[in-house]
């Protein structure tokens, strides 16, 4: 109960003393519900899964545009340009997808880069974690992109349009092949 009685005065006094802009971690053991709620595939969860659980971030919201971003390095929420008390932020996992074929170098995603999937025609989506959005036997590579504006929001199967689009990636993981034939 400390705890959350310590983070509640946190953003109680970093409100009332009207800064403009902050940031600030919510690690796993300082979970408040009435602050952070938390899914895994659709079903509610009171504690941050496992960092090796096979689940991956495929959203977080956060009201009075306060902007969540997932720290995957330490595996804690950061919520950013929070200037209001009493803030809510939502934070939904899914299982993440992987191919065999890979043997565990499927993709890793950092801040600020967004899954996507690039069709025929240019196009580009917001793909979601959680969708098979690359296939390597198929030769449909797993592609990702970060914004102009980082707090701009897109939903799983959005357009992103490409004047919102600072940069492209694509996921080249480790492979052994065999060149020609050899007795």
């Amino acid at each position: 109960m400390k705890k959350y009685f310590f983070l509640f005065w946190f953003i109680f006094i970093f409100s009332f003393m009207n800064l403009k802009y902050y940031e600030f971690e919510v690690r796993e053991k300082e979970i408040d519900s009435s602050f952070i709620g938390l899914t895994i595939n659709g079903s509610s969860i009171t504690t941050f899964p496992n960092r090796t659980s096979g689940y991956a971030i495929e959203s977080i919201h956060c009201d009075k545009d306060a902007t969540g971003v997932w720290d995957y390095e330490n595996w804690t929420l950061k919520i950013r340009n929070m200037t209001q008390s009493r803030t809510k932020c939502q934070i939904n996992f899914v299982s993440k997808y992987s191919e065999s074929i890979l043997n565990g170098t499927d993709p890793v995603l950092k801040d600020g880069l967004i899954p996507v999937i690039i069709e025929n025609d240019g196009t580009v989506r917001k793909a979601s974690l959680g969708w098979d959005w690359y296939k390597y036997e198929k030769q449909q590579w797993a592609n990702a992109v970060i914004l102009n504006n980082e707090s701009e929001v897109y939903y799983d199967g959005d357009v992103i349009p490409e004047d919102a689009i600072e940069s492209y990636f694509v996921w080249i993981p480790r492979y052994k092949y065999k060149l020609f034939d050899q007795n």
